[in-house]
């Protein structure tokens, strides 16, 4: 039985870093453009006088990003902070 626990141990790190990738990480608002940067790397821009988004940055592929929330899971433990992602 224990030879699954890894398989499904990174499986569960795939589906939290699949919710985390998609949320927002930052929002940065100059002149008439409104930028919102997310956990995948993608940035959206918001133009206030034409009411249009554009991609500035495509998002980074999951697999990649999963190295990322590894990191991320790893200084919160180190901060001792709450993790929303039960670890």
């Amino acid at each position: 039985m224990t030879q699954f626990s890894e398989t499904v141990e990174q499986q569960r790190l795939k589906l939290k870093a699949e919710e985390w990738y998609k949320q927002v990480k930052q929002i940065y608002a100059h002149d008439k453009y409104v930028d919102t940067y997310y956990n995948s790397g993608e940035i959206k821009r918001f133009n206030c006088d034409t009411k249009r988004y554009s991609v500035i940055e495509k998002a980074k592929p999951l697999e990649e990003v999963i190295h990322i929330f590894e990191g991320y899971i790893a200084d919160i433990k180190n901060k001792g902070l709450k993790n929303i992602y039960g670890d």
